[in-house]
């Protein structure tokens, strides 16, 4: 009787740790910085993040497209025939000229675009995984044309317009030339000129029109500046 006791307990040990072994799994949606960083397939998949970053809805995938209309009209009735009927208060802050620091969905843009350029600066930093020249070259393009598309609406948003035939020394949005990997550092940055923006973007498009093919599939081609 003993023994049949001993072998249970034995089963049931056995099984229990087979259990644990089978949960835990690494998650399939999240993988170590240095383990993505180092293969080809973890760099490209790195690049196609950042097209489905600019595909969410606070940056490319709706709100940047409807930001340069609410900012457009006056707000005013008796001056537009543009009408802000929605019901969220963040964008008729927009739509009224009123927006404070802590509007949630504008905030939401600026983190999402700068997402954006920290994704594109770590695939051009991390491009020599990639073994193929000519993949590397237009990976490279579509990263550049990114993070220009990025500094583009971040400056025409979040800085003093841009004024043709001027020096336009006036504030702009921070550049940030390197990958983050490290949150938890002083991230704090003293914001560039609209002038030395605009340099990164026409820089960054010069190199996309370069480096990107006519045809690229769903992906950045030539034309796509």
């Amino acid at each position: 009787m003993k023994a049949n006791k001993l072998i249970l307990l034995i089963i049931f040990a056995l099984f229990f740790t087979s259990c644990e072994d089978e949960l835990n799994l690494d998650p399939k949606q999240a993988e170590d910085a240095s383990v993505t960083l180092s293969t080809e397939e973890g760099i490209t998949n790195v690049l196609t993040g950042t097209y489905a970053i600019a595909a969410n809805g606070n940056s490319y995938g709706g709100r940047v497209l409807l930001y340069a209309d609410l900012l457009g009209v006056t707000g005013t009735l008796s001056t537009t025939d543009l009408r802000w009927r929605g019901t969220y208060g963040e964008l008729r802050q927009m739509y009224l000229k009123t927006m404070v620091s802590n509007n949630v969905i504008i905030e939401g843009t600026y983190s999402r675009l700068y997402s954006m350029i920290n994704a594109t600066n770590t695939v051009i930093e991390n491009i020599d995984k990639v073994k193929d020249p000519d993949k590397q070259a237009v990976m490279i393009g579509e990263a550049n044309f990114l993070r220009s598309l990025a500094y583009f609406d971040l400056v025409r948003f979040f800085a003093k317009p841009y004024i043709a035939g001027q020096a336009n020394s006036q504030l702009g949005v921070v550049i940030r030339p390197n990958a983050i990997y490290d949150f938890s550092a002083d991230l704090s940055k003293e914001r560039s000129t609209v002038d030395e923006v605009y340099k990164v973007i026409i820089d960054g498009l010069n190199l996309a029109y370069t480096n990107l093919p006519e045809e690229n599939g769903f992906y950045a081609d030539k034309y796509a500046r």
